[in-house]
């Protein structure tokens, strides 16, 4: 929460992954087909790396996220396996956090 402030300036979790800089770059001219590279790295760079620390501990922990990090890692590798699920849990958090200010905001009106 101290890195992001207020979820209400993230219109939705895609612009927050971008926030972090979790996105892959894309590179298109015109109509030519995009390509995507590595990961953008713009913004927090000390969020990014926390983001990617709870990653590896949700890697270790049985569940979903622990069956998407081994099937990218058997496709792409363990580290960008990593950021796969530093990027889907910093869109779950987002969603997450959208709600609650939201219903906190909703008892507060009464």
């Amino acid at each position: 929460m101290a890195a992001i402030g207020s979820i209400n300036r993230f219109k939705s979790p895609q612009k927050l992954v971008s926030y972090f800089g979790l996105n892959p770059r894309v590179r298109q001219s015109g109509l030519g087909p995009a390509r995507h590279g590595r990961i953008s790295k713009a913004g927090r760079s000390h969020a990014r790396v926390m983001l990617v620390e709870a990653a590896w501990a949700a890697a270790k922990a049985p569940g979903p996220l622990r069956a998407f990090f081994i099937w990218i890692r058997a496709r792409r590798g363990h580290q960008i396996a990593a950021v796969a699920v530093a990027r889907i849990r910093d869109r779950i958090a987002g969603v997450a956090i959208r709600a609650i200010s939201a219903s906190s905001e909703a008892s507060r009106s009464w």
